[in-house]
């Protein structure tokens, strides 16, 4: 839905110009409104541009812990047989700066061996690592070409030139090096996570639910978890993949996932990553059968206390999303009720942008016109949606109490949010909006 409320501020003299720009504002779809509520203020646990940026600090130190090898010192020997001794005591302060996390120091020191030498892969493989810490992501995509012309086998190079096309956004050449070794000799952090999101952003529901399986899978063989927010990440996937192919394992899944939920400490982040979870699967409800399913879902999570402070809202707004889809399809309510208590879900929110100001405003201004006459239809939602319902109590008594009282006032708050200097100009603006509001339809899902 594109708004264009700055322009009310600048033509308010142009009345008809006004009309059909509020209007674009103001008739909204209740599918777009709880999409539009729940992304803008909540977390979504998928890979946005922050969490590219966590993952490349986070990335080699997990991979390096999971294949470590013992035997680095011997391997060292080996790779330096036939160096000088100054040399061998650089390559091996090189790698030993990768396991105190020094990534800048280890980028400088294969920047000198690589010099000197430059046909040592292993280093070269390693200097590729260190540029992908330093978010020095296409040298580390040069490196790493070149390392898999040298050495064809190595697997740790595919992944990371993997990881390196997927946080770029390029999914399709992401995938062609994944699949490059798949599946892995051994595991690898990240890399079902990695291959699996290229696939989803590709369109391949199946293929990238088979490879968020394996992910799940290891840690269901093994009990080891590389990082409490990665493998969360594949549950969450996995189980969004689930049910929009309505697979048969859903149930199989989700009693994995409480189990991993029981297993770690629900901390800030992870928390946060749980709120997203919940935002996710809210916009699905649109398939029928899953609406009970996520009613449960989320009464676990209330039961089970995971989520606290500043996070429990999301299981409030929850809630609202699921009644809002039966109220959608309830014969009962208006499409213009509907309209309304999607608007005001976001008045929750401290923080919200103009134009969501504008929504909650304006429609208050249109109930004041509407609750005269339709008091029987807004006890019959009050007592059916008490969670859409309670979000609007207090403003529904004072507009019970005096509906002409509470229409100035909020037109008063909008003139004033608008920068109208004169209140009166709003008014046409408001009545034309309102009567096409009356005229709306429900969505169909």
């Amino acid at each position: 839905m594109t708004t264009k409320i700055t322009l009310l501020a600048h033509f308010f003299t142009d009345l008809s110009f006004l009309i059909v720009d509020f209007i674009q504002i103001c008739i909204s779809t209740i599918f777009y409104l709880l999409k539009q509520i729940f992304f803008d203020h909540l977390y979504r646990n998928t890979y946005n541009k922050e969490e590219k940026r966590k993952d490349c600090e986070k990335m080699p130190q997990l991979i390096t812990a999971a294949i470590e090898n013992p035997d680095l010192e011997k391997e060292i020997d080996a790779l330096t047989e036939n160096l000088s001794e100054e040399l061998k005591a650089l390559v091996k302060e090189a790698f030993l700066a990768g396991t105190n996390e020094d990534f800048e120091k280890g980028y400088a020191l294969c920047q000198e061996i690589l010099r000197r030498e430059p046909g040592l892969t292993r280093v070269k493989s390693l200097y590729g690592q260190y540029c992908f810490a330093q978010k020095k992501l296409d040298e580390a995509k040069a490196v790493y070409e070149e390392v898999i012309k040298e050495d064809p086998e190595s697997e740790m190079s595919f992944l990371y030139l993997g990881m390196i096309c997927h946080i770029k956004g390029y999914y399709k050449q992401a995938t062609k090096y994944l699949k490059r070794i798949y599946p892995p000799k051994q595991y690898m952090p990240f890399y079902y996570n990695i291959y699996g999101d290229s696939l989803l952003n590709l369109g391949q529901y199946k293929k990238s639910r088979e490879i968020f399986y394996q992910e799940v899978l290891h840690y269901e063989t093994t009990g080891i978890i590389p990082s409490d927010v990665m493998l969360d990440g594949s549950f969450q996937n996995l189980l969004y993949l689930d049910i929009t192919l309505h697979h048969k394992q859903y149930a199989k899944d989700l009693a994995s996932y409480y189990l991993f939920l029981e297993k770690i400490e629900m901390t800030d982040e992870m928390q946060e990553c749980l709120a997203g979870t919940i935002v996710l699967f809210s916009t699905l409800q649109h398939f029928y059968y899953y609406r009970p399913l996520f009613l449960e879902f989320v009464t676990y999570i209330k039961e089970k206390n995971y989520l606290t402070g500043k996070y429990a809202i999301t299981l409030d707004s929850a809630y609202t999303s699921w009644e809002s889809y039966y109220m959608n399809d309830d014969v009962r309510v208006s499409p213009f009720a509907v309209q309304f208590f999607a608007s005001q879900s976001g008045k929750q929110f401290p923080e919200k942008t103009s134009e969501e100001i504008t929504e909650i405003l304006s429609h208050q201004w249109f109930m004041c016109q509407y609750y005269p006459g339709h008091k029987e239809e807004l006890a019959y939602i009050q007592e059916n949606y008490p969670y859409n319902y309670v979000q609007t109590a207090e403003f529904l008594k004072k507009v019970d109490q005096n509906p002409d009282k509470m229409a100035q006032r909020i037109l008063f708050n909008l003139a004033n949010h608008l920068n109208f200097k004169n209140q009166d100009d709003l008014i046409p603006i408001l009545n034309h909006t309102y009567a096409e509001a009356l005229k709306g339809k429900k969505d169909t899902f």
